[in-house]
């Protein structure tokens, strides 16, 4: 259904208000007069019977009321995509934050609250509240917002800062090319051929100059070039670099740096400066494929280094990655690019640091940990994209343990013959692969005269009487079906049954009016110190690992946790809320909280995959945030 976007505009300023809007201050937004309004609002009347919502007008203004929430929120889900694909106007919270970031970011002037208000069709007041989502990006980089009274708006920090915060929030987040299919940043200053072109000299002068970089780091190189050019063409330049001039200039790849700005200035007619030189070239080396010759030149500390990491993640979280040579090995490569890098101030971008954090969190945690190692054994300062990139290796490693792992070990007992075990067998084995290994197969009359071997992990059969045993038993179906291979893994491989054991009944409330991430953490963190399950420092140290990298990750949620494990017991606290609240870079609406033990020895990899496999389900999420009594919360976590 299409609508003029000026009545979109009046539906989206009263759908992210939560109170009524004066008639004089909706009209003045839109830029029309009060009886223009009286009408437009009467055609969206028309319009919105259908979805049973309404726009009521009373002496305190205009609200919308809304009888079906679901209908009104399909209509208004559409609405946003015709919106933004027709009018590039976002509808949705995250898109205008990162659209008002954009827009300042991308002015050397003062933009007036009132004007980016009217651009958005929203309230000054919601406008004050995406500012706040606006200011906790910016903040990451050392940029702020001044506000001056009679000009408006206007971001402040130094141009390398600004640099690196455009390459964080509006370029692709996968490393994938090409660059100008994928960001609708570039196509707005750049056209596709002009991208190209980019891309053609910086291949070229790598190649014929025999320097290596990744896929990654030569998007990041093009990306910052691009950037570099139309910030000069706006009349912002990085005048000075403030590191180590002389070594980056005597390094080669300052002279190959040299000829790619000598090939650009004939394109694109700018004169590219020193600082600019040395802020690029410092780019270069930081994406590089080898680091030697930079940071490090003692192999036995780099060794030391890695030893310290790895004995550590152990200590903490008992993770047991000491006996990884290719990890060490790999560490240690990689510790030698991340120290040129920070040395240098090149701070990388990591366009899988998303998915590093959702899908690895075990990972990642030990990479938190292993930066905290490192910032006080190197002196220096070390970012999240650096750290995901660490959490890398630790994954591979990960993956190599899971790989070597001793399989399950079971017994097959079948009532209708040695035949029918057989073929349960090798469809068990074809279903499981090298996570099991059926040990024997036999009749229940055989099973009677049994004793079966010390190191069996259970016995499937499909035999109903018991076969007094103290052994784990499972039945199943003669004619093995999907019920039957999901029972199996829920039993012996997901461990869910455990994972749901860390739940704290008492620590699930639903419904609960927070208005923002410091009083969820605050309300959360009171109630775990009232159950004696941490101490008074709880708090402190949640919104420690907060500050470090927001713990939200999509699909509407947000898993905070201590940046050290220091509860009594683990457990996993949940919250939601009525409506969404801006966390960070995303909107969330259900908080689980989790903390692991002090001194915790335990392997919890499978309480990390039942939190990535429920927190990712969007259906679910979508449930949970509605549930209003607790058993019935447990009860679909339970069903998932």
């Amino acid at each position: 259904m299409y609508i003029q976007s000026r009545l979109q505009g009046i539906l989206a300023a009263l759908y992210n208000e939560k109170d009524n809007i004066k008639g004089e201050e909706l009209a003045k937004m839109l830029d029309v007069s009060t009886r223009t309004l009286r009408s437009d609002i009467k055609s969206l009347n028309d319009v919105l019977e259908s979805v049973s919502a309404f726009i009521s007008s009373t002496r305190y203004g205009y609200k919308l009321d809304i009888k079906d929430p679901e209908a009104f929120s399909k209509f208004y889900h559409q609405l946003s995509n015709q919106s933004e694909n027709e009018h590039n106007i976002p509808q949705e919270n995250e898109k205008r934050i990162d659209y008002l970031l954009k827009k300042l970011l991308m002015t050397n002037t003062y933009l007036k609250a009132e004007e980016l208000a009217a651009e958005l069709y929203i309230s000054k007041s919601s406008l004050t509240r995406l500012l706040k989502g606006v200011k906790d990006r910016l903040s990451s980089f050392d940029l702020s917002i001044i506000i001056r009274p009679n000009y408006g708006l206007k971001v402040m920090g130094e141009e390398i800062q600004k640099r690196a915060c455009i390459s964080e929030f509006f370029f692709p987040k996968r490393g994938e090319t090409p660059l100008a299919s994928q960001s609708s940043f570039f196509n707005s200053y750049f056209s596709q051929s002009e991208l190209q072109t980019i891309e053609n000299v910086v291949f070229q002068r790598l190649k014929d100059t025999g320097i290596n970089v990744n896929d990654i780091g030569f998007e990041n190189l093009v990306i910052h070039l691009a950037i570099s050019i139309k910030r000069i063409q706006m009349g912002t330049e990085i005048d000075q670099y403030p590191l180590p001039n002389k070594m980056v200039h005597e390094s080669r790849e300052f002279q190959v740096m040299s000829q790619i700005l000598h090939d650009l200035h004939k394109i694109f007619q700018i004169f590219f400066s020193d600082g600019e030189k040395f802020y690029l070239t410092v780019h270069l080396i930081g994406n590089r494929s080898s680091s030697q010759g930079w940071g490090f030149e003692d192999k036995e500390k780099e060794l030391n280094l890695t030893l310290l990491v790895v004995n550590t993640i152990y200590e903490v979280m008992g993770l047991d990655l000491r006996k990884d040579m290719e990890l060490q090995r790999n560490l240690t490569i990689h510790l030698q690019q991340a120290f040129t890098r920070l040395l240098l101030g090149h701070r990388i971008r990591n366009p899988l640091i998303q998915e590093i954090t959702s899908h690895y969190p075990v990972a990642f945690e030990a990479a938190v940990l292993a930066v905290s190692i490192l910032e006080k054994e190197l002196k220096l300062s070390i970012n999240k994209e650096e750290t995901g990139f660490i959490a890398i290796h630790l994954q591979a490693a990960i993956e190599r343990i899971n790989g070597t792992r001793d399989p399950k070990r079971c017994l097959i007992v079948c009532g209708t013959g040695q035949g029918s075990a057989i073929l349960l067998k090798y469809k068990l084995m074809d279903y499981f692969g090298g996570l099991l290994d059926v040990i024997d197969t036999m009749g229940y009359y055989d099973w009677r005269n049994y004793s079966p071997p010390s190191n069996t992990d259970f016995i499937i059969t499909t035999i109903s009487t018991d076969l007094e045993t103290t052994l784990p038993v499972i039945k199943v179906h003669h004619i093995l079906g999907a019920s039957d291979f999901e029972r199996i893994q829920e039993a012996f491989f997901h461990k869910r049954k455990e994972a749901l054991s860390f739940i704290e009944k008492d620590l699930i409330f639903l419904q609960m009016p927070l208005k923002n991430k410091e009083e969820v953490i605050h309300f959360l963190s009171s109630r775990v110190v009232e159950q004696r399950l941490a101490d008074s420092e709880f708090e402190q140290a949640v919104l420690e690992r907060e500050k470090f990298m927001e713990t939200s990750f999509g699909n509407l949620v947000a898993l905070p946790h201590p940046i050290q494990n220091i509860s009594t017991k683990t457990f996993l606290a949940f919250c939601t809320l009525p409506k969404p609240i801006i966390w960070g870079t995303t909107t969330v609406q259900l908080v689980c909280l989790f903390s692991v033990k002090q001194n915790n020895k335990e392997d919890l990899q499978y309480l990390y995959d039942f939190l990535y496999e429920v927190l990712n389900d969007t259906d679910l999420i979508s449930e949970l945030v509605k549930i209003e009594t607790v058993q019935t919360f447990l009860d679909r976590l339970k069903l998932k």
